[in-house]
């Protein structure tokens, strides 16, 4: 039987992390999934630091790697070319480079039933067809949770990601989001 995975993720923020490691053990519900990380306090520092952070997660006995980077509005091909350039030479066989388009953030956009949950929302809320289409998801979600509570609630990635991973329909995030449908085809292979 495989070991459970260890795996080394290098992301913008702890939020970031969290709301990985959550969403993780959701697709693979039966395995201890483990974590060691490195943040990057915004996407400039993951790129300088990557291949580093790297081999320091292979040295701390990582069996796969995961380098979560927003899309914002950078060339996806070319960060993804620099990216997976930089964790090259690490040591972990298992890695892969996800970028959410635009952000982490277009993933909770597809399941407007975990939003309503999280923020104990009355009403149902119009579904977003293609999450992936929203420019700065972030600021969407902050300006549509605050919308639909009557403007009593604000959200806040620090303090509402884990939440909403912890709530999101996987399958549904998986059908809207063709980034995370590589999240999620990632953690099944780690897994298997």
């Amino acid at each position: 039987m495989p070991s459970n995975p260890l795996i080394g993720i290098i992301a913008e923020d702890e939020s970031d992390v969290d709301a990985i490691i959550a969403l993780a053990r959701k697709i693979a519900p039966t395995k201890k999934i483990g974590k060691k990380h490195f943040v990057g306090d915004g996407c400039g520092k993951i790129r300088l630091k990557a291949a580093s952070w790297a081999k320091n997660l292979h040295a701390q006995g990582c069996n796969s790697l995961l380098v979560i980077h927003d899309a914002d509005r950078y060339d996806i091909a070319k960060l993804r070319v620099l990216l997976e350039s930089a964790i090259g030479e690490c040591g972990i066989l298992k890695k892969a480079v996800i970028i959410p388009i635009e952000e982490v953030e277009a993933w909770f956009l597809s399941d407007m039933n975990a939003v309503r949950k999280t923020f104990s929302l009355k009403k149902d809320i119009k579904p977003v067809a293609s999450p992936h289409n929203v420019k700065s998801p972030k600021e969407f979600l902050e300006s549509l949770v605050y919308r639909e509570s009557g403007k009593t609630c604000r959200y806040l990635n620090t303090k509402h990601n884990l939440k909403l991973a912890e709530a999101l329909d996987v399958e549904i995030a998986k059908a809207k989001c063709p980034s995370f449908r590589d999240f999620y085809n990632y953690i099944n292979m780690i897994t298997a």
